[in-house]
């Protein structure tokens, strides 16, 4: 397959020598796409499972929208005109597109910070986004066989299916001082991806006594309290990492929801970054849960 990174390398025959960088040549987010749009439209197809119809509605929203943008400040400024929820979403997925073909900026500018020009509006569906506080009531009140999965739910914010692989898995637990990971590559299917549980390394013995010899509806039922599920602690996760400041990029890859292949120097240098911002919310993990026994 095709690779994006050739507009930042082969297409720019001063890549790596020339003139200073403020002189090298913009390129526009338009022409990007124009050259790409197959690429883009396999990507949403085959990559991250989106039906034949979303899809098609990016692909035009982008055709009939998207100007010749070169940062994202004029971009924000477009989209405070032009928004719309598809051409909102078709926007994040052509970064999300960049970022899987491992280009990590544009023109100089962080993908990451292109995203964060596109705010998404809410698009009617409710969703449910529980506090702490709600967390650590669930923690108390539920079965006392789900306390600790639970608890290894809200520090990994992986899928339960995926949760319970790992946990079958602890043999190849990997211990960097105060965080722990375990390998569920293997379990990625689809869209549905998967390469670490990570965890701080205080509960390592508890966890180790984790057994879950049950299908994992069993325990998708036992954890439920209230607002308080699986799928809504994930959420609780991803907006928890985020608001500590954790990059998106780096999120999207602990969750597994980044594009990465396993054992590329790409996959390696995301799970360096993983291990160094984990690191540096374990206290904020720990105090979740500050009368446990460890």
């Amino acid at each position: 397959m095709w690779s994006i990174k050739s507009i930042f390398a082969f297409d720019k025959p001063w890549a790596g020598f020339g003139p200073a960088v403020s002189t090298l040549p913009r390129y526009n987010l338009r022409d990007v796409f124009i050259k790409y749009k197959e690429d883009f439209a396999y990507y949403l197809s085959e990559e991250r499972s989106i039906n034949t119809r979303t899809g098609k509605d990016y692909i035009s929203a982008l055709q009939r929208n998207l100007p010749e943008i070169d940062n994202p400040k004029q971009l924000r400024l477009h989209l405070q005109k032009t928004y719309t929820d598809s051409y909102g979403r078709a926007l994040r997925n052509l970064f999300n597109f960049m970022h899987f073909e491992e280009t990590d900026d544009f023109n100089g500018i962080p993908i990451e910070k292109w995203k964060s020009a596109v705010k998404l509006k809410p698009s009617g569906v409710r969703e449910i986004y529980i506090t702490d506080k709600e967390l650590q009531e669930a923690h108390q009140n539920i079965n006392e066989e789900v306390k600790s999965l639970l608890k290894l739910l809200a520090f990994s914010g992986a899928r339960l299916t995926h949760t319970i692989l790992g946990i079958k898995h602890f043999d190849g637990v990997i211990i960097k001082d105060d965080l722990c990971r375990i390998s569920i590559s293997f379990a990625s299917k689809g869209n549905k991806r998967a390469y670490w549980i990570y965890f701080p390394t205080k509960f390592l013995s508890e966890f180790k006594e984790l057994a879950m010899p049950n299908a994992h509806r069993t325990y998708e039922k036992k954890i439920k309290y209230k607002r308080v599920s699986a799928s809504t602690v994930r959420k609780w996760h991803l907006n928890f990492l985020i608001e500590k400041g954790i990059p998106e990029s780096v999120v999207d890859f602990i969750q597994g929801r980044a594009s990465v292949t396993v054992g590329s120097a790409h996959y390696l240098a995301k799970t360096q970054q993983a291990d160094i911002w984990y690191a540096k919310i374990v206290p904020q993990l720990l105090s979740l849960f500050p009368d446990e026994t460890l």
